[in-house]
């Protein structure tokens, strides 16, 4: 029954996030249904489960969200998004044929400096939607293929391109004694197919938008209508935009700071820089931490919607049942990372639920650390399902829908980069690592 209501709360959590329905509505409704089945108490599990783990996602990512749309709302008042788009599409326009495929790669690459760097996927989406605004609105490119720049973020920096920061790339660490180079050839050759995967399916949406006869409008339109800022005035040179936005990665990386630090640093930065191009700097600031709130209520009430499922006894039978699956030891691996991942919609959530449960029996294996290293955290990015909170996230932020644009994070998040990982376990037991 446990395993009955895991499935049936998964059902309606997604059936109704694609019928519009908040996610803050959504989640405890699935989660008492989980619980319900479970012939569990659902107010003592809510209370015991699903609210600590509410808290503490805001506890942990409030002043990460709350800088990081600051950053963002002061990129886009300042006109620092608009002179970033501008220069985009200048250069897009460049192409007759392909202005709209280079405007998806401009955001593709963006998104793959920024996350490389060290900066959080879940707050990135403040200060790209700015820009990805004004580029696709000038060049008509349909708003719901903002979902196709996930190709540069969550897909090969968090987890292929060896070195990451990312917090994917550093969990197996503490289980494996690796290092965030673990398997560099597999992870460069991986993040290859992933891209070339990635072009090829983002020219393919292009062309069945063009048939449709598809534009920037009708999925643009509520994005249109909030204000991310000027839309008009000077267009600042490139080195001068790029300087508050890189300024996180010197910070992080250079000088070994907390992101909370770097993005103040970075506010800063922008400010001094660009400190004449505020027409009401009291609204910016009001404006850009009110803008957090939404985003940061609804991470945390899918991620609580995740705590209630690891918590039943059900997703325990799951756990224990991965490992008599009739498959290789290379797949028996894959498929015990990628099944919480799935049910839980978190990457770090189902890896860390994986190696604190199957750790000894990864190594037990004979597969090089480095290997399984690799071959997990890439797994463990096939998390993008409807109720993941990193989609839920960027959603409320760019004002999409699952309906019009969840297919682009299913395509290249869970299919293209299911391909990916089973093409890079076959390379690896040739030895390549």
């Amino acid at each position: 029954m446990s395993l009955l209501g895991i499935f049936l709360g998964l059902v309606v959590f997604i059936y109704l996030v694609y019928k519009n329905y908040s996610v803050i509505v959504v989640a405890p409704v699935a989660a008492a249904i989980v619980i319900l089945l479970s012939g569990q108490g659902v107010l003592e599990v809510l209370t015991s489960a699903f609210m600590p783990k509410f808290a503490g996602v805001v506890k942990s990512y409030f002043l990460l969200f709350s800088l990081s749309a600051l950053l963002g709302k002061f990129a886009s008042d300042t006109g620092l998004a608009r002179s970033i788009a501008v220069t985009f599409a200048n250069f897009a326009k460049k192409s007759k044929n392909n202005n709209k495929f280079l405007a998806i790669m401009s955001i593709v690459t963006l998104n793959a400096v920024l996350t490389y760097s060290g900066i959080s996927l879940f707050v990135l989406t403040f200060t790209i939607v700015a820009i990805a605004k004004e580029l696709y609105k000038e060049l008509n490119v349909p708003w719901h293929l903002y979902g196709c720049g996930l190709l540069g973020s969550a897909t090969i920096t968090l987890s292929m391109i060896p070195g990451s920061p990312q917090v994917q790339n550093l969990i197996p660490i503490k289980y494996l004694g690796t290092t965030p180079m673990a398997a560099p050839v597999l992870g460069l050759i991986s993040a290859a197919i992933m891209l070339m995967l990635g072009m090829a399916y983002i020219k393919y949406a292009i062309r069945q938008t063009e048939k449709e006869g598809e534009g920037f409008f009708p999925t643009g339109t509520l994005i249109d209508q909030v204000n991310l800022g000027k839309t008009e005035g000077e267009i600042h040179p490139m080195w001068k935009c790029l300087i508050p936005l890189l300024t996180p990665v010197v910070v992080m990386n250079g000088f070994k700071q907390a992101p909370e630090i770097a993005l103040t640093c970075a506010v800063i930065v922008l400010f001094v820089l660009f400190r004449k191009e505020f027409a009401n700097i009291q609204k910016s600031i009001n404006d850009g931490f009110s803008s957090s709130i939404a985003p940061l209520v609804a991470l945390a009430a899918a991620a609580a919607f995740g705590g209630v499922v690891a918590a039943v006894p059900g997703f325990q039978v799951i756990s224990a049942g991965l490992f008599n699956l009739p498959v290789p030891d290379t797949a028996k691996m894959l498929i015990s990372v990628i099944v919480p991942t799935l049910i839980m919609g978190s990457s770090t959530g189902g890896l860390t639920v994986a190696f604190d449960s199957f750790a000894d029996k990864y190594l037990a294996m004979g597969i090089h650390p480095e290997v399984i290293h690799r071959l997990t955290t890439m797994a463990s990015n096939l998390s993008l399902t409807p109720h993941c909170s990193g989609v839920i996230n960027t959603f409320v932020i760019t004002k999409l829908d699952h309906k019009s644009a969840y297919k682009h994070y299913g395509i290249i998040g869970i299919l293209l980069g299911g391909i990916t990982v089973i093409i890079a376990a076959i390379l690896a037991t040739f030895g390549v690592m």
